[in-house]
């Protein structure tokens, strides 16, 4: 086990960065996963390169490397007021491409990282086969994305790219696009297999690309649903869909 009781010790400095920059993350392709219970989870499948305890207890999963940090230096690397005292540090998942893709949950320029978490983790939930982010969606490894996708972001193959790379993967497995909209038809009448897009939370979708618009009829007196919820609940209803 090896100690680290300086801030200016370089591996603090890189986790920092890690938590901080997102272009960084994506370079090294690496990021800082923290919560004891989303660790356990995803080290059942990976070990983390290195494993950050501030106590010795707090060695639950196996690792590469274990270091131990003072409690300080837990709060420096931490995003959250209150640490556990446990971090991992992980490869960013490389996916390969899904042999077959019927339910496909598409975000366009979804700004809010809980928004998003909540998403990736309801996508895992209802069995969808995976997640693509168009450009201008915020980084799904930004520390508040993770935390509010409790593990599912390790779990669920994300992808990512432009309308193009997302029109190849329409015609490669005959996907419907269908976009969430405030005037559309009824989630039952939309056509299976399907790629479901969701906008950004002020804006709404750009769409480039031929769609069908689905909607959420309310009986209630609101107008519309955080991106997050509406998304949920689409997910929801379309899980068995045949």
């Amino acid at each position: 086990m090896k100690e680290i009781t300086s801030a200016q010790h370089p591996l603090i400095k890189y986790w920092t960065r890690l938590q901080d920059d997102s272009s960084f993350r994506k370079a090294e392709s690496r990021v800082l996963l923290e919560g004891k219970n989303c660790i356990l989870d995803v080290c059942k499948t990976t070990i983390p390169k290195r494993l950050i305890i501030s106590n010795p207890s707090n060695c639950i999963v196996e690792a590469e490397e274990v270091i131990l940090v003072t409690e300080a230096l837990m709060k420096k690397i931490s995003c959250v007021q209150s640490p556990e005292g446990i971090i991992v540090e992980l490869a960013i998942p490389k996916n390969a491409p899904a042999k077959k893709i019927r339910k496909l949950l598409v975000a366009d320029r979804i700004q809010d990282p809980g928004n998003l978490g909540t998403l990736i983790r309801s996508c895992y939930a209802f069995g969808w086969d995976g997640f693509f982010l168009l450009p201008g969606t915020v980084d799904p490894y930004n520390d508040k994305a993770l935390r509010a996708a409790k593990g599912a972001t390790f779990h669920l193959p994300l992808y990512s790219g432009g309308w193009d790379q997302l029109q190849e993967i329409l015609k490669e497995h005959e996907l419907n696009l269908v976009v969430a909209d405030l005037a559309g038809c009824k989630p039952s009448e939309c056509t299976m297999p399907l790629a479901l897009v969701l906008g950004n939370e002020a804006k709404g979708v750009d769409v480039e690309l031929p769609h069908t618009k689905v909607c959420l009829n309310m009986s209630g007196p609101m107008e519309s649903l955080n991106v997050a919820v509406a998304g949920s609940i689409l997910l929801y209803l379309f899980q068995d869909a045949p």
